[in-house]
């Protein structure tokens, strides 16, 4: 079967009304574009990552927000659509001089999140979240001078 994405380049912009965003105006969860449309949208999208890979095929999601609600959002998406995240790499994806971002801070780098399909669907080989929050602390001490001796500081690492 051949695919043609043809259609989705005729345009001069993107097509606003299915962006999959939180609109400032609908934060308080009222109204079209709210956190539960996002993730509705979301958890919807990635389902359909987890529906056209292989058992073994490998997704990247490409993702950058500088609140922990926003990250929050989006892994629970691909968690709840059976997705396992096996890697993450931040890479510089930001302009250094943007007109918009004068006097903010901004992120310069967007996360590339390698995820694959989940195989086991039941619960003997999930680990406890409780052994995560053991080693967590002790893998962050350990990456930071790393992702700083690369460029990788503030809200991006």
């Amino acid at each position: 079967m051949v695919v043609s994405f043809q259609t989705f380049f005729t345009f001069e912009q993107t097509p606003k009304s299915n962006e999959i965003i939180v609109e400032p105006t609908h934060v308080d969860g009222v109204g079209i574009k709210s956190p539960q449309f996002y993730l509705e949208k979301m958890k919807d999208a990635m389902d359909n990552v987890r529906r056209i890979l292989s058992p073994q095929g490998i997704g990247v999601v490409v993702f950058a927000h500088k609140s922990t609600a926003g990250w929050e959002s989006q892994l629970e998406g691909m968690l709840k659509a059976g997705l396992v995240i096996t890697s993450s790499w931040p890479i510089d994806t930001e302009r250094s001089v943007k007109v918009s971002g004068i006097g903010q801070s901004r992120l310069m780098s967007s996360i590339h999140l390698v995820c694959r399909p989940r195989i086991k669907e039941n619960d003997e080989d999930i680990g406890d979240w409780r052994d995560v929050l053991s080693v967590l602390p002790k893998r962050i001490h350990e990456w930071l001078p790393r992702l700083a001796e690369e460029g990788i500081v503030g809200a991006d690492a």
